[in-house]
């Protein structure tokens, strides 16, 4: 289960991401919630599904 951290991460590349509305404002809202930067939220998102991504549908080249 995802579970959000308080914790400081290392030095991070500027990247530019767009997010639809409701998407940004749910991560803005939760982030808020739990005492989180946006930016720290975001990550640990991406980390965890990278971490738990299912590869058992994906279709072979």
């Amino acid at each position: 289960m995802f579970q959000i951290k308080r914790w400081r991460h290392g030095a991070n590349l500027p990247h530019t991401v767009r997010f639809p509305d409701e998407l940004c404002e749910s991560l803005a809202q939760i982030a808020q919630d739990n005492d989180v930067s946006f930016n720290s939220l975001v990550i640990q998102c991406c980390n965890y599904a990278i971490r738990n991504i299912d590869n058992t549908d994906k279709e072979e080249e």
